[in-house]
């Protein structure tokens, strides 16, 4: 999506006969749909995805002249809540790290 306009740019279908897993299908779709966009004429500076190990190693091995963030939702969700407790206590104190993240897309033609 175009931060700018709110507008889909671009999106791709993957058939479950196109990969050998549900798992295999998005990094099918995500590296056919940039390169349609990339072959477009559309730069792209920075691109947002959630945290997957497959989408962020394409990012580094075939992309690494596009800027690659991790949407906020995500980095909030596999932020782990952790209990702590004084031995031989019974109080115990919850502790939740939050991360804090700008997210910015910018599509440019």
């Amino acid at each position: 999506m175009d931060d700018t306009t709110d507008k889909i740019v671009h999106f791709e279908l993957v058939q479950v006969t196109e990969a050998s897993s549900s798992t295999a299908m998005e990094p099918i779709g995500f590296k056919r749909a940039l390169n349609q966009i990339l072959e477009k004429g559309i730069k792209v500076d920075v691109l947002t995805t959630d945290r997957s190990p497959s989408i962020r190693k394409i990012m580094r091995e075939d992309y690494p002249f596009i800027h690659h963030e991790f949407d906020i939702w995500h980095v909030v969700k596999d932020t782990r809540t952790t209990e702590i407790s004084s031995p031989g206590s019974s109080a115990s104190a919850t502790i939740c790290g939050i991360a804090a993240l700008v997210v910015e897309v910018t599509l440019k033609t």
